[in-house]
């Protein structure tokens, strides 16, 4: 299927209550040496040209073959699929990238006439100056609309609006995502092809997942089926994309009393494998109104993805997920309900900062996290890992917050981190840090998106890695998203989508 431009905000409601899920747990932490991730030193260079030539190379070919292959695999529960599933993440991007030019031959001239006009439309709105807001979306704008649902698309932005029940928002969203949801259909068809072998592993996962996904979820996936022309189980293997495409390598800096100007800002830059670039038209801002009186969240992924790696609730509390493992590359003994959807639960039943350390102190996670959080008045780091959880923010003065991909508190017994293992996760951090302080006081929504902006070369974090960056001030509920090669800083009052 042909590759469209299609970024997405969504917006759903509902409550999402989850029982038996607590309780800290005595494990001995020196048991637990992490494994050392090999990762090396993360370059930036111009790679827009590299990303606009891949970007045409999705194969038209369906991939309900390559479902059929997932499906036909099982997902015994031996110690092979056990293996599998760990072997997993460890996917070959290079692979899945050669995989991809292969297929760059099949594309037809009416294709790439579009995107050579696409290109020089978007050279020719540039603006000078590099963190130009060139359009705002809110609620009152023009959209598609299916039932209580509504999508709103300018540019290569959509923002989708879902009301209801978990089942009618599942209808609603599958409904206005149709087209996105078969670009990540398509993406998933290459990674697995070029995988070969990885099928019955990309199968484990996904088996493990729906074995964990809570009722209301798997009720906004019914809804999702009767409407996308996708079936259950193919929608939860697009939810499970980034469990099967790689690891994240990410980064955040906050700023608030004498560093901010006024008001606390968030920056964000969300890094991924290399082969997600190929998703970067298919990123969502999705907002959940729910019916039964829990918080309206707002979440920024990968279209279908029903959980939550960047959020904010009606309350104005935000959160991010960064990848922990380079600290504790351990999983939970246990079979446990993933971290990234206890996340999106606790977005919804989360209506001050305070809650969100009785949820850290509550609830163990299944992979190992750094959870950076915020209202408007400061911000706080979680370092949550299968055998605890930690605070990581008091390592700065106040009014600052700086997170890549490692854990800063000293009463870990883990290993000490290094650039190598971290995706120069020091140098990024260390960076981002230097740029708060001499900033300190002048930080508002356009500074902060000129510190994160800027290259790890230009002593900045940004790197090739960096798929989309987000600025959030959650007093105002306003957000601000740029997509690496693609839209520029679009600025979306999630507010008016709250009170809609």
């Amino acid at each position: 299927m042909n590759i469209k431009k299609n970024i997405a905000v969504t917006i759903l409601t509902t409550s999402f209550l989850i029982s038996g899920i607590s309780n800290p747990i005595g494990y001995n932490v020196s048991a637990f040496r992490p494994i050392e991730v090999n990762a090396s030193s993360i370059k930036t260079s111009d790679n827009n040209k590299y990303l606009l030539n891949i970007q045409n190379s999705y194969s038209t070919k369906t991939s309900k073959d390559k479902y059929e292959i997932v499906k036909s695999s099982g997902a015994s529960k031996d110690k092979k699929n056990t293996k599998d599933a760990k072997d997993t993440k460890d996917v070959k991007d290079t692979k899945a990238l050669t995989a991809i030019k292969e297929n760059t031959e099949k594309k037809n001239d009416s294709k790439e006439n579009k995107n050579s006009k696409d290109s020089k439309e978007t050279n020719e709105t540039k603006d000078t100056t590099d963190n130009k807001i060139n359009k705002d979306i809110s609620y009152s704008d023009k959209g598609d609309e299916f039932e209580n649902g509504k999508k709103i698309e300018i540019g290569d932005i959509k923002v989708v609006n879902l009301k209801g029940t978990w089942r009618e928002m599942g209808r609603q969203y599958g409904y206005l995502m149709k087209k996105e949801l078969e670009d990540l259909d398509t993406f998933l068809d290459l990674i697995i092809e070029a995988n070969e072998g990885n099928a019955s592993t990309a199968r484990a996962i996904v088996d493990q997942q729906i074995a964990q996904t809570p009722y209301r979820i798997n009720q906004f996936f019914e809804g999702a089926s009767e409407t996308s022309g996708f079936t259950v189980d193919e929608l939860q293997i697009i939810n499970a994309v980034e469990r099967i495409g790689g690891l994240p390598k990410c980064s955040v800096a906050m700023a608030w009393d004498k560093y901010a100007k006024s008001d606390l800002v968030i920056g964000r830059n969300y890094d991924w494998s290399e082969s997600f670039a190929l998703l970067k038209d298919d990123i969502a801002v999705t907002v959940y109104h729910p019916a039964d009186g829990a918080l309206a969240t707002a979440t920024v992924g990968y279209v279908g993805e029903i959980y939550a790696v960047n959020g904010l609730n009606e309350k104005g509390i935000f959160l991010e997920l960064n990848n922990g493992k380079p600290s504790a590359n351990i999983k939970s003994p246990d079979p446990r309900i993933t971290g990234t959807t206890m996340l999106f639960e606790c977005l919804f039943e989360s209506d001050e900062l305070s809650d969100m350390d009785l949820f850290f102190n509550t609830t163990n996670c299944s992979s190992s996290y750094i959870i950076n959080v915020a209202d408007e008045n400061k911000g706080q780091s979680f370092e949550w890992c299968p055998v605890g959880v930690k605070h990581g923010e008091s390592t700065l003065p106040n009014g600052l917050l700086v997170s890549t991909n490692y854990y800063v508190n000293k009463d870990w017994l883990f290993n000490t981190p290094s650039d190598k293992n971290s995706w120069s996760g020091i140098t990024r951090r260390n960076n981002l840090i230097e740029l708060c302080e001499n900033n300190k006081g002048k930080i508002d929504a356009e500074k902060m998106m000129e510190i994160i902006n800027k290259t790890v070369e230009e002593g900045g974090a940004k790197n090739d890695l960096t798929v989309y960056q987000l600025v959030v001030v959650p007093k105002t509920k306003i957000l601000w998203l740029q997509i690496t090669g693609g839209s520029e800083w679009t600025k979306i009052d999630v507010d008016s989508f709250f009170k809609s």
